[in-house]
């Protein structure tokens, strides 16, 4: 039981990472360094993603400012 503990530690981590991410603050990124290698395109995936969504909020606010403004 304990080494499949350890062996999901950094599982563990990184739902930790995920749950902490905060649409105040969307610059946050998943840290890759420490996980296991088949865990990395995961956390990566995952960075792609919130890079995406933070232009698409970027995007939002300035369509937002330029309507209010009109």
């Amino acid at each position: 039981m304990a080494v499949v503990l350890h062996g999901l530690r950094p599982l563990h981590r990184v739902a930790r990472q995920i749950n902490e991410l905060r649409p105040s603050a969307l610059g946050q990124r998943i840290d890759p360094s420490g996980l296991p290698t088949e865990m990395q395109p995961v956390a990566q995936r995952l960075n792609e993603m919130l890079d995406r969504l933070q232009a698409a909020f970027e995007r939002e606010s300035g369509f937002t400012a330029d309507v209010a403004h009109e």
